[in-house]
């Protein structure tokens, strides 16, 4: 179990840095984003469903890893991170229905992960920055696998550049 942890918990990790700090780009190739974004869909499903810790996620977090386990919905935090746009407007940003757009907005609100206010006729929605904490927070308690590999590394580095000789150390009949 222990391994499938520490497997889980770095699948997680990378999928919040590609989703999150936009790590890889394909250059505009819609298959093989669609092709990544199906198996990151598949780990944090996985993930979610099945990975099971000494301490539970509490279950008022559920929602907010729920709505976070959709691509697409990713994707729509990350736009409304820039801005607060209405359902049109994110729809205009996807090859699907208003009304398959709607859905998605409904689990991030559900999740708590958006804001939705009404002015006028149009529903604005905006990103609820302060949700993320709580599952930021959580995720948290996973650093320790991440400070055993990064000492690791930086032991390995160190040790690697303790052997290494510059080519002044290394002298002249060293070629």
């Amino acid at each position: 179990m222990g391994e499938t942890v520490n497997v889980c918990v770095h699948c997680w990790l990378d999928i919040a840095q590609v989703t999150t700090l936009g790590g890889w780009e394909f250059g505009g190739n819609k298959s093989k984003r669609n092709s990544l974004d199906m198996i990151l869909n598949g780990i944090i499903n996985k993930w979610y469903q099945k990975v099971s810790y000494g301490e539970h996620m509490p279950d008022h977090l559920q929602p907010a890893f729920r709505a976070l386990a959709d691509p697409t919905r990713r994707d729509i935090l990350r736009m409304l991170g820039d801005k607060p746009m209405t359902i049109a407007e994110v729809s205009d940003q996807f090859d699907m229905t208003r009304a398959a757009v709607k859905k998605h907005l409904v689990m991030l609100s559900d999740g708590g992960l958006i804001e939705v206010e009404a002015r006028g006729r149009e529903r604005v929605n905006s990103l609820n920055a302060a949700a993320l904490k709580p599952v930021m927070d959580w995720l948290g308690w996973f650093d320790r696998f991440w400070d055993v590999r990064l000492d690791a590394l930086k032991t390995a580095l160190e040790e690697g550049n303790d052997n290494e000789q510059t080519p002044e150390q290394q002298g002249p009949d060293n070629d």
